[in-house]
């Protein structure tokens, strides 16, 4: 083996071992309102399929809600979802959403998160623990349900 080719292998392991690790978000319930482009909005669905990790994606238009189901172990990040939907103009009126993850000096990290979610109200640390929560006002998570993991 040349010594270029265990260069490479090096670097290669190297950027793989740097790469930001992502949330394990479970699922997604998102309310929104849509551009006012027809076409774009029938678009969403469409948008969201194609998000590596989503398993299934159901948008009902009348009543302005994506439900997003991940599979498990996906790399769904928050922000990157957030510009998929709002590319088009569509207003992100409010996300739900359901994490694995832990709680920490009042702030929730899901699985793999390197950034924090601070908490509205303040809970006790835990470990791994499965939250369904809603975010609000940026960043801020109000949790509405905790189940410890096994």
């Amino acid at each position: 083996m040349s010594w270029t080719h265990c260069l490479r292998s090096v670097l290669s392991a190297m950027l793989l071992a740097a790469a930001p690790l992502t949330a394990e978000f479970l699922s997604f319930e998102i309310e929104f309102e849509d551009s006012g482009c027809i076409p774009c909005t029938e678009s969403l669905e469409s948008r969201l399929k194609r998000i590596r990790g989503a398993e299934k994606v159901t948008v009902d238009l009348e009543r302005g809600l994506i439900q997003l189901e991940l599979e498990q172990g996906n790399r769904v990040r928050l922000g990157p979802l957030q510009a998929r939907i709002t590319q088009d103009g569509t207003k992100i009126r409010s996300i739900s959403f359901v994490a694995i993850g832990s709680v920490t000096d009042g702030k929730f990290t899901p699985s793999g998160l390197t950034q924090a979610l601070p908490l509205r109200d303040q809970m006790k640390d835990a470990g791994s623990l499965r939250l369904k929560g809603r975010l609000g006002d940026g960043v801020v998570v109000e949790a509405s349900e905790v189940a410890v993991q096994p």
